[in-house]
């Protein structure tokens, strides 16, 4: 009974969405060597199996593609930083994004990096199944969408934006000072963002 009240309180607590962040996830370094800290976000990255999609230096921005997020037996992958996470990616195709931004914020040298991961859900058209024996056809193209159209497997496919992973970006911030070997910095300091619900529409 011990063993299972354990287990039920573990996986209520993986169910609990953890909550979005409000502000960016940034720190200020500042004696900064953009260099070493655009080196050492490209070398994170590439550890863990993030592709950069855009690198523009004159703006201070490295974007990723999308990479479909790890599944639980995949324990050499560390694109997940909480079990919230994992819980859903066990459960349902989901893919994670990167962005990182440098901007100049005082002296030459002084510079704040913000990163930014945002997660997607793979959606695919609902496909109509009108007798049981279309059930032997429900993952091919063998059967029309909801509308009525027949799409070859993986076409009409799209990408839910479901918000950020804040526990990744800490993670990935982390690393990548720990991968520049920058020791001196500060979590960046921003006013709260709040969203105004107007009634009635």
């Amino acid at each position: 009974m011990v063993i299972f009240a354990a287990g039920a309180a573990l996986h209520a607590g993986a169910c609990v969405r953890p909550a979005q962040p409000t502000t960016p996830t940034a720190v200020n370094v500042p004696d900064a060597d953009l260099d070493a800290l655009w080196d050492a976000t490209l070398a994170v990255l590439r550890r863990i199996e993030f592709r950069p999609d855009r690198q523009d230096r004159a703006t201070g921005l490295i974007e990723t593609m999308p990479i479909t997020t790890k599944q639980i037996w995949e324990v050499w992958r560390e694109d997940v930083a909480d079990q919230y996470s994992q819980t859903q990616a066990n459960l349902q195709t989901m893919q994670r994004k990167v962005i990182v931004r440098f901007r100049k914020i005082g002296e030459p040298k002084q510079w704040q990096v913000d990163v930014e991961v945002d997660v997607y859900r793979l959606q695919q058209p609902e496909r109509q199944i009108t007798a049981s024996s279309s059930g032997l056809e429900a993952f091919s193209s063998q059967l029309p969408t909801g509308e009525g159209q027949l799409l070859a497997r993986g076409s009409g496919n799209y990408l839910e934006p479901m918000g950020r992973d804040p526990a990744l970006e800490g993670k990935l911030l982390g690393m990548i000072m720990q991968q520049s070997q920058t020791y001196e910095y500060q979590p960046a300091e921003f006013p709260p963002t709040t969203t105004q619900v107007t009634e009635g529409g």
